[in-house]
Formats: structure tokens, C-alpha cells, sequence
């Protein structure tokens, strides 16, 4: 009784206010019909939450919180500010979101500094030994790793903390369903084979949305992964090694020509190396660059090969700007000696061999060798050309490492030849034999060289003064001597 009356007095109250609200002129909902819709919407809003009673009925702020939250879906939102959509609130968890993916990013950059220096101490574990700095190698190890350290401390916690949450969940319906399921069939309303059925659909649900809290971490690192893969994917480079496009020659005489160049590095863009830096390499002639360190005579090597691609001017061989040829194309026709030769952790044939792709024939892996002075020095190896050269090339000397170096630079016949301080970390008796292999080599080859030592430069046909990123004198050895 006490529901129909209340009943009652929510529909006289209703039709109480409806025939004393008074309508104003031109104010029927015929004249507007967006007021027609929300006097509509209005009758049904009235008509849902009735008026209380002042003394009566009033609710608590909990019960009408629960009531306004149960009438939520289906009462409109522009006639009741509580049910407005909660846009800040929406925001606030997108802005969290991006919170947690940035700190996830964050933690997996500090762990790859971690890697950083562990793979560099590792791989120079020779130079730390020397200089007794293991304990200093670890403590930088163990500092690089406290923040990240902490935060999958506190990521295991929570994560912990949720996946014991949602197995007692898991239990706790198993109790439940088991309870519920003895009643009814004490009860007489069900089968056993019923509750079973019930209980198993239950239970299959539960375990798949309690176990699918403990993806989240895993799904985190996914995210911040493939977002880190797409964007490296993503990333076009200016120059592209793989791009086929471009024009190639039929025959390359080697005659380079720089013209007005000016060069900054990207990662120093303040530092000016080269301004209007014009030089002429003739086919066939040896030309050394030579001046004070940093004034830009490697760069000169980085852009005959397109590690980077002038600010300014140009570069052309035989006639030919060499943005305008293939870049593989051109790369093949150069041959590189560094100060530092990088041999891989294999065997000498197969070091030798990768000068032309690993297709060598092993005549032309031997005439290499020998035209590099080092098929006698291989020879006398116990297992000769099948010798492993350790990681860097760490099993031979520097002279030895260093002719391996140019019998894999020749091997494919180059039209130029770049030497970067090729002996410059030799003693006298090595940069003797290496210089001899060198000056075989460089017969009837353009050839640069970039070299402090007299003994290397005083040969060439001309010698280039770099500074202050210009040639501000060149000639040939006695020329200068002469000015």
C-alpha cells in the first residue's frame, strides 16, 4: 500500500504542476519545435524523479547520488548538470595514459643506457683492466640502472597486487556459485547437472577477465615497443643506401671535383667545418690532404661517399653530380683504408672477401693478398686464410690487421681509393711494409689520402693544405718546401 500511494502522490503532484504552469504567448511548443522536443524531454524527466517531500522524503546526498547514477542512461544530459559528460575526467585519464606510455619510454631508454655502457665495457674490456677501472664501470652499471630498477620494483607491486586481487575475485565467485548452486538444488529449483553447466560458464568468464589484468604490463611494453619500431620504420632518411634510383656510368676515369663547398655537421650545426672549399683530383693522381686535427680533412672522405651531403656546392665525379648517380653504385666504386680497420670476428678469407659482397673467387682473394704484402704474413699462419681474426681483429697486429684491410679495399678493383690515416698507428718497420703495399695499389687509381706523416704524403702528386675549412695552399712536396 504504501507503493500506491506513493504513487499517487507523484502523479497528483505531477498533474498539480501542469495544469498551474501558466503559458505565455507565443510560447507553445507549435511555435518552436526544439521547445517542443524539450518539453518532451521535460514531462519525462518529471515523470521519472518525482518531487519530494520537504520533510518527508528528502534523501540523503548518498541516495541520491545512487539514484541519479541508476537514471543516468536513459535521462537526458542537457536538462540535468550532474549527468553531463564528464570531459575532464575523460581528459584526466587520457592525459594519464600518455603519463604511463612516456614513463614506460622513459624507463626503456634508462635500461638502454644501462645496456650502453655494459656492451661498451665489454667490448673495451681490455682498456678497463688496464686502467683498473672495473669497480668504476660497475658503479656507473648500477647507477645507470637505480631509477628504472625502482620503477619495475613499483610496476611489480602493482601488477602483483592486481593479479592476487583478481584471484581472490576468481575464488570468491567459485565459493559464491558453489553456495547459490547447494540452495537451488536443495531447494528443488534446479538440476545438479544445471548448477555444473552454470558453474563452468562462471567460472571460464571469471578466469578470462581476472587473468586479464596481468597483461597489462605486457601489453605496456608492446605499445612503447612498436611504437619505437614504427617510428624507426618510419623514419626516411635523406640518404637512402637501399634506393635504386639514380644514374650509373659505363666507365669511370675518377676525375672528382669539389666546387664552393660548405659543410656543417647535424649533430654540431654550430661548428662551421667547411666554407667555399673548392679542390680538383685528376684522374689517376694521388692527392693528400694534410693540416692541423679538426680541420675537416676525414670529412672530405665522409662526403666523396655520401655519408652526408654538403650544405652548399657540389661534388661531381667525371663531370657528374654524385646525387645524381646510384648511391650503391658509387660506394662500389670506392675502396676505403681507415686509420682503424674494422675486421669482423671470422676468418681472413672471408674478411677479405666481404670487400666485394663475399663473392669472391679465391684467386682473386689471394692476388688481393699478395698485391696488399700480406699473402706471406697469412701463409705462415697455422691455418692460414681459414685463421678466425678474434672480434676487432684482435688475433693480428696493427700492420697485419692493417694490410688485411687493403687487400679487402682492392678487391673489387676500385677506380678511387680513400686512405684515412692508414698508418698512422703503425711502428716504422709496419708503416714501411704497409706504405710499399700502398704505393702498389695506388698505381693508375685516383687516390686520397689523409695522413700527418711525411713518409705518406711527400710522394703525392698534390698536397692540399685544409684550414680553417679552406685549401689554403696545395702543390706538390717541393713546392711547399720551397714557399
Amino acid at each position: 500500500m504504501a507503493g500506491g500511494t506513493h504513487t499517487t502522490t507523484s502523479g497528483e503532484a505531477c498533474t498539480t504542476r501542469t495544469q498551474t504552469t501558466k503559458k505565455q504567448p507565443h510560447d507553445t511548443p507549435e511555435h518552436h519545435p526544439r521547445r517542443k522536443h524539450l518539453t518532451t524531454t521535460k514531462q519525462h524527466h518529471h515523470l521519472t524523479k518525482r518531487p519530494l517531500n520537504r520533510n518527508r522524503d528528502r534523501p540523503t546526498t548518498t541516495q541520491a547520488s545512487h539514484h541519479r547514477n541508476h537514471l543516468k542512461p536513459w535521462l537526458p544530459h542537457s536538462h540535468n548538470q550532474d549527468l553531463k559528460p564528464d570531459r575532464n575526467g575523460q581528459a584526466g585519464r587520457n592525459k594519464g595514459t600518455r603519463t604511463e606510455r612516456s614513463q614506460g619510454m622513459r624507463t626503456v631508454m634508462m635500461y638502454e643506457e644501462a645496456s650502453q655502457v655494459a656492451n661498451d665495457a665489454v667490448g673495451s674490456i681490455r682498456i678497463v683492466a688496464s686502467f683498473c677501472a672495473e669497480n668504476k664501470v660497475m658503479e656507473l652499471y648500477r647507477k645507470k640502472c637505480e631509477v628504472p630498477m625502482k620503477t619495475g620494483i613499483r610496476q611489480g607491486i602493482i601488477s602483483g597486487s592486481g593479479f592476487g586481487v583478481s584471484f581472490f575475485l576468481l575464488f570468491c565467485v567459485y565459493a559464491l556459485s558453489f553456495y547459490a548452486g547447494a540452495r537451488l538444488v536443495e531447494s528443488g529449483h534446479t538440476k545438479f547437472s544445471d548448477v555444473f553447466r552454470v558453474f563452468f560458464a562462471l567460472t571460464m568468464a571469471t578466469v578470462g577477465i581476472s587473468q586479464s589484468s596481468s597483461f597489462a604490463p605486457d601489453s605496456s611494453k608492446a605499445k612503447s615497443a612498436t611504437a619505437s619500431i614504427f617510428r624507426m620504420i618510419d623514419k626516411k632518411s635523406k640518404i637512402d643506401p637501399s634506393d635504386e634510383s639514380g644514374t650509373t656510368l659505363d666507365s669511370v676515369k675518377g676525375e672528382i671535383e669539389l666546387r664552393h663547398l660548405s659543410f656543417k655537421y647535424p649533430s654540431r650545426p654550430d661548428i662551421q667545418i667547411f666554407q667555399d672549399l673548392n679542390l680538383t683530383i685528376h684522374s689517376g693522381k694521388t692527392v693528400a690532404l694534410v693540416g692541423e686535427s679538426g680541420s675537416g680533412k676525414s670529412t672530405v672522405i665522409a662526403l666523396l661517399q655520401r655519408f652526408y651531403d654538403p650544405d652548399s656546392g657540389e661534388i661531381t665525379l667525371d663531370g657528374i653530380e654524385i646525387r645524381q648517380l646510384q648511391l650503391k653504385w658509387l660506394r662500389q666504386q670506392m675502396g676505403l683504408v681507415s686509420q682503424e680497420p674494422v675486421l669482423f670476428n671470422d676468418t681472413i678469407r672471408s674478411n677479405i672477401a666481404y670487400g666485394k659482397g663475399g663473392n669472391a673467387t679465391e684467386a682473386e682473394i689471394i692476388a688481393a693478398a699478395e698485391l696488399a704484402n700480406a699473402d706471406r704474413f697469412i701463409s705462415g699462419l697455422q691455418q692460414g686464410y681459414d685463421t678466425i681474426v678474434g672480434e676487432r681483429g684482435t688475433q693480428l697486429s696493427g700492420g697485419q690487421k692493417q694490410r688485411v684491410a687493403i687487400a679487402r679495399a682492392i678487391i673489387k678493383s676500385p677506380k678511387i681509393l680513400l686512405l684515412d690515416e692508414a698508418t698512422s698507428a703503425l711502428d716504422a718497420e709496419s708503416e714501411r711494409v704497409v706504405q710499399d703495399a700502398l704505393d702498389k695499389v695506388m698505381v693508375n687509381r685516383t687516390t686520397v689520402v689523409v695522413a700527418h706523416r711525411l713518409s705518406t704524403v711527400k710522394n703525392a702528386d698534390v698536397i692540399a693544405v685544409v684550414k680553417n675549412g679552406v685549401i689554403v695552399e696545395k702543390g706538390r712536396h717541393e713546392t711547399l718546401i720551397n714557399v
